[in-house]
């Protein structure tokens, strides 16, 4: 079912999509006319995915009637019985309906393929629930369950055989309608999403969640709501909205930064790598001019989709189709983000970065139409417990990419994967089970190598591994500052550990000015453990335009058994190379110009490869020559 709808290396594109006359009003201010002038302006366009909202107190009109003493007395259908019908019995306006059939009917002719949003409670900073269920908890209150459970499931069965729907989804953001527990959250999603498929077994259901947490599955003690690896079981794929202004750690450096770059493809791979499924891309947007202009933005969607797509992006939509300044109620009175969103204005005109967004994602269409194979992975980066998992996985993620190899991410669990080398970011006190810390103890000795980072970490045995002492440890009062590969290297750290007595397998890579080892590595079996005494990646997390630095040395060193075995690297931090193997004898190498200049290199081949062929960038002698975002395809075989 999901392999044929949402394929691999086969990234589709669109937009969410609210009427150009009306915004989140196209319901009930109904002019089917002025939506079918936007679908044929987005189609000439070359959209080919729309995400709609049927607005949940708009199609679900339930009214609460009150007796003496503001006493309940029923239920309502805008103050009217219930009409005895079907939908009445759902609560469901057929009007409504009827409205919905028009646009799936009009998205068809222009041949779109629709992802519906079936509770559509939560928009732009507005709450959108029945007036019944007004300030109820819309996850948790067993009522309001039961009707979004009526509604679904009408709306599913009346649209489960229109042809124009693609996928459906819970609704927009669910997981900003109201506060709930872990448990809550479950229990809602499974009630929610097997309604639908009890419907429609035929089509995929997406998460359509943003914001999701990245907490240990069986640990209760730092579960927060609404958790990736509760979602696993109730969607066949994940989506991401990733807004700058929204997502932690996505504000500290410019639209155009080597970080924001990356934004959309680290976050997919974050949600698919520890939820088990592809990952679209549902939201893509800045949320305000101010976050980028539209030339910034011309150059932020090229960049971020040629990434998005190398890193298996299976979709991309634009938040939104229109502009919505023009209209004079909440939540556009409300917030000044939620105004100038659109790749059009309301009236229709296109804008500069659109148009740059819409021939980026046709080129890479076009670049390999059977489809791009997925990218290769060289190393496994563990989040653990009781950290920023995502802080500190992105700062992996990018400093992976700068030091030229690729990673994927896991939870920290039995089995563990087979990897040549594995990554524990900023651990934190106990952070790692002694199971889990044998199982990669025992793959070290086995060959591979282990990179860890300490911020305040325990581990045992620890000091033993690398044949040191440990002194103890003091508070700091300012950050660490260390050499490394002739560039000197600040980093913020809590404490100091105190290492004596050395061992003489020990290496020290890099000391602080007090003597003390900062970055050291020490022999394990066939395999060689490599420790930072510093946070670095936390730091690098919080920190603003600290990936300009040659940070990502650190991580060259440890990797350098990985890099050696490349079939190609870039050697510039700021051009980076994804490898796409086809079988044992080719491979296609992605590489994109993530700096904010235009960039030339020369490729690093391994022994035994040669290039076949160059689509994009331009060649000159031996130089090869990207525009900032561009993105270039190299054909590779091995002789």
């Amino acid at each position: 079912m999901t392999s044929s709808v949402f394929e691999s290396g086969k990234m589709q594109f669109g937009c969410n999509y609210w009427a150009s006359h009306a915004g989140i009003e196209m319901w009930s201010d109904w002019q089917p006319q002025e939506i079918e002038r936007d679908f044929q302006l987005l189609q000439e366009h070359n959209l080919e995915l729309l995400r709609i909202f049927p607005l949940w107190n708009e199609f679900q009109p339930l009214e609460r009637l009150y007796s003496a003493y503001n006493e309940p007395v029923e239920l309502s259908f805008r103050g009217r019985p219930f009409p005895h019908t079907p939908a009445g019995e759902a609560g469901i306006d057929e009007v409504m309906v009827d409205r919905m059939r028009c646009v799936l009917d009009l998205a068809g002719k222009y041949h779109f393929k629709v992802i519906v949003g079936l509770i559509t409670g939560w928009m732009s900073g507005r709450m959108f629930a029945p007036p019944a269920f007004a300030g109820r908890n819309l996850i948790a209150d067993i009522e309001v369950i039961r009707w979004q459970e009526k509604m679904v499931r009408f709306l599913v069965r009346s649209f489960r055989q229109h042809p124009a729907i693609i996928a459906w989804e819970p609704g927009n953001e669910c997981n900003a309608m109201s506060h709930c527990t872990r448990d809550q959250a479950w229990l809602w999603l499974q009630a929610i999403t097997r309604t639908i498929r009890e419907e429609d077994s035929s089509r995929p259901v997406l998460s359509g969640m943003h914001s999701l947490s990245e907490g240990d599955e069986l640990r209760y003690s730092e579960a927060t709501d609404w958790l990736i690896a509760d979602q696993r079981d109730a969607v066949d794929f994940f989506t991401t909205h990733p807004y700058p202004l929204c997502v932690p750690h996505a504000q500290h450096d410019g639209l155009l930064s080597f970080r924001n770059a990356f934004h959309a493809a680290a976050e997919g791979c974050f949600y698919s790598d520890l939820g088990g499924h592809p990952c679209l891309c549902e939201e893509f947007g800045t949320l305000s001019p101010i976050v980028g202009g539209d030339e910034a933005k011309q150059h932020y969607v090229r960049k971020a989709v040629n990434n998005l797509w190398a890193h298996d992006g299976r979709a991309v939509l634009w938040w939104c189709a229109f502009d919505q300044d023009h209209l004079d109620y909440a939540p556009y009175e409300w917030n000044a983000s939620e105004r100038q969103l659109g790749m059009f204005s309301h009236d229709r005109i296109m804008k500069p970065f659109a148009a740059v967004l819409t021939e980026t994602v046709e080129r890479l269409q076009k670049m390999v139409p059977e489809g791009l194979p997925l990218r290769q992975t060289d190393a496994v980066v563990f989040p653990t417990r009781m950290q920023d998992k995502w802080g500190n996985g992105w700062s992996s993620f990018l400093l992976a990419k700068q030091a030229g190899f690729d990673v994927r991410f896991a939870a920290l669990t039995l089995p563990i994967p087979e990897s040549g080398l594995y990554i524990l970011p900023g651990v934190i006190d106990s952070a790692v089970d002694r199971r889990y810390w044998d199982a990669l103890l025992e793959r070290v000795s086995l060959g591979a190598t282990l990179f860890l980072s300490m911020d305040d970490t325990v581990l045992c045995p620890f000091p033993e591994l690398l044949g040191v002492e440990s002194f103890g440890w003091r508070d700091r009062t300012e950050p660490v500052t260390f050499e490394y590969k002739k560039a000197v290297l600040k980093v913020d750290a809590a404490r100091q550990v105190l290492f004596g007595n050395r061992g003489p397998k020990l290496r020290i890579l890099a000391k602080e000015s007090d003597g003390n080892p900062v970055f050291m590595s020490v022999p394990y079996g066939k395999g060689e453990i490599y420790v930072l005494t510093v946070p670095l990646e936390k730091h690098l997390a919080k920190g603003v335009d600290l990936f300009t630095l040659p940070y990502y040395r650190i991580y060259e060193c440890f990797a350098s058994k990985i890099l050696s075995q490349r079939v190609l690297r870039s050697m510039q931090p700021g051009i980076n190379v994804t490898l796409h193997p086809t079988d044992v004898k080719h491979t296609r190498a992605v590489v994109v110009n993530n700096q904010e200049t235009t960039g030339t290199f020369v490729p690093c081949l391994a022994p035994g490869w040669q290039l076949l062929k160059v689509t994009g960038g331009a060649v000159q002698g031996k130089e090869f020559c990207l525009q900032p975002g561009e993105c270039m395809m190299i054909n590779l075989e091995h002789r």
